[in-house]
């Protein structure tokens, strides 16, 4: 019964070959060992990414008061991590398809969805850089 649940846990990480060649190409992509640790290196880089912006626009504030030169940031980085955000919810959406908002881990996916929404609002409505 045990050996059953961590190989059940295992083959979520590392699929064997027999599991592998049953999966759609999209399922092999998103249970791949090797997308999980991408997608985790692109949130942990969105997150430095967030406090770096976050403590320029602070200092951009005081600089604009003290009347010195603002240093710009880059749009380009902010466009990046929503797109790749994107992309690797199409991925598990469609590796997953209906069982994505029907599985174990569907509030999860709902709430990836909310948060990724969010942020493709913020770059097509850029209010909040007044």
């Amino acid at each position: 019964q045990e050996h059953a649940g961590l190989q059940h846990m295992l083959s979520e990480w590392m699929p064997t070959r027999r599991l592998h060649s049953q999966k759609t190409f999209l399922q092999k992509i998103a249970r791949h060992l090797a997308f999980k640790l991408i997608v985790i290196l692109v949130i942990i880089a969105n997150c430095i990414y967030l406090g770096w912006d976050a403590d320029l626009h602070v200092k951009n504030s005081y600089r604009h008061i003290s009347q010195t030169r603002q240093v710009p940031n880059s749009q380009a980085i902010a466009l990046v991590f929503p797109i790749l955000f994107v992309l690797e919810l199409l991925i598990r959406i469609g590796a997953d398809r209906m069982n994505f908002f029907r599985g174990d881990e569907k509030w999860w996916n709902i709430f990836d969805i909310v948060l990724v929404l969010n942020s493709l609002f913020e770059i097509l409505f850029p209010i909040a850089d007044l």
